[in-house]
């Protein structure tokens, strides 16, 4: 199907990146380390996770706006973005900021690559059944925001901060899942239609918010008589020794990148 447009989408959005780069003769920039190669590069956030095309809807879809997907399901929580940022960096939230923060968490989770590839045979199986042969194999967006609807709204946000000279580092890949149980992780990949993680205490979605910050979802079931299972969201400041374990976690899940505030973040 031929595409309107050949736009390239960024799929770590440039406004999450800019909490993790510093400016340069007008220009953000970021530390990057390629885990292909192990080179270390200071790129501009322009030119970094991006793909061509990502989002946008063939014009049998829309001939008015193909790039619906990026504009009404990503931008609309990247707009909302700035004001979560400010009180992340206060560690002071609303209700209603928790919830978009965990909106933009939830849904930064399936827009990249990696996911596509990951879900790839469950999203074709999809559109095989539901959309009689048209093929939805660059629009998983849709199929992510019917999976995880139900999620947002009966979720818990557990907003880890750092208050040291250390940082958490970031990917091309920084939202991602996981079953745990204490200090245990395990990587899940396709979770499309995956319906049973959604009741399961040990499963967490976690994802790098700021370099001081790090978010972890997780269903709120209420198992544990505690008071934090009856919060929608809650700071717990973490000590130094655990920041190198959260970091590579976002390592493992990493696609191609990583990115740093500092280089030695990467250490």
């Amino acid at each position: 199907m031929p595409n309107v447009s050949h736009k390239e989408n960024h799929y770590v959005p440039k406004t999450l990146l800019k909490s993790w780069a510093t400016k340069e003769e007008k220009e953000l920039y970021v530390y990057t380390l390629n885990l292909k190669d192990n080179l270390l590069r200071k790129q501009p956030t322009s030119s970094i996770a991006k793909k061509k095309n990502l989002y946008t809807l063939p014009s049998e879809f829309s001939t008015e706006n193909p790039k619906i997907v990026e504009h009404l399901i990503f931008k609309t929580w990247e707009d909302k973005w700035p004001l979560v940022l400010n009180g992340l960096k206060n560690n002071i939230l609303s209700e209603n900021q928790i919830k978009d923060l965990m909106s933009f968490v939830i849904i930064q989770s399936f827009r990249t690559p990696k996911f596509e590839r990951e879900n790839k045979s469950k999203i074709d199986l999809i559109d095989e059944k539901e959309f009689a042969g048209i093929s939805f194999k660059y629009h998983y967006a849709f199929l992510g925001t019917t999976v995880f609807t139900h999620y947002i709204k009966n979720s818990k946000c557990e907003i880890l901060y750092i208050d040291d000279v250390d940082n958490f580092i970031c990917s091309d890949n920084p939202s991602s899942h996981w079953l745990t149980n204490n200090f245990d992780f395990l990587y899940i990949d396709g979770i499309i239609g995956r319906t049973d993680l959604f009741k399961n205490r040990y499963y967490k979605i976690i994802c790098p918010v700021t370099p001081k910050h790090l978010v972890i979802i997780s269903p709120n079931l209420g198992i544990e008589d505690l008071e934090i299972n009856k919060k929608i969201g809650v700071f717990n400041k973490i000590p130094k020794v655990q920041i190198q374990f959260y970091n590579k976690l976002i390592e493992n899940s990493a696609d191609k990148l990583l990115f740093s505030k500092n280089i030695y973040d990467f250490v």
